[in-house]
C-alpha cells in the first residue's frame, strides 16, 4: 500500500471522528458516560501538572522545542510552539508518571 493511500485512509477516518465530536451535542451523550468523562479529564489535567515538572520531562521538552516558536501552549512551559511540538510535549505528560486511566480488570490497559 502506498503512503497516499494510507494518509488518505486515516485522513478520512480523522475526518468522520471530527465530524461526529463537532456534532455531538452534551444532550447526545449519556449521563453516566459525561460524568465518568469529566471524572477522566480531571485525572488527566491532574497527571500532567505533576509530570510537568519532572525532570525527564523538562529534558524532553527542551530538546524539542528549541527556537522553533509557534501559537501552541507547551503545559508547564512558559513559551509556546508548533502545534505538533506541543502535542508531542502535552501527550507525553499524561504517561510519564504512569497514572493514566487504565482497565481495573487487567491492572493496566486494555
Amino acid at each position: 500500500m502506498s503512503i497516499q493511500a494510507v494518509e488518505s485512509r486515516t485522513t478520512g477516518a480523522a475526518d468522520r471522528f471530527a465530524a461526529f465530536v463537532g456534532e455531538t451535542k452534551p444532550a447526545d451523550i449519556p449521563q453516566p458516560v459525561f460524568e465518568r468523562a469529566k471524572y477522566i479529564l480531571l485525572d488527566t489535567v491532574g497527571i500532567m501538572i505533576g509530570a510537568a515538572r519532572a525532570p525527564e520531562i523538562a529534558r524532553f521538552r527542551s530538546s524539542l522545542v528549541g527556537a522553533a516558536r509557534g501559537p501552541s501552549t507547551v503545559f508547564g512551559a512558559p513559551y509556546k510552539t508548533q502545534a505538533a511540538t506541543a502535542a508531542l510535549v502535552n501527550g507525553s505528560l499524561t504517561t510519564v508518571l504512569q497514572f493514566d486511566e487504565g482497565h481495573r480488570q487487567s491492572m493496566g490497559h486494555p
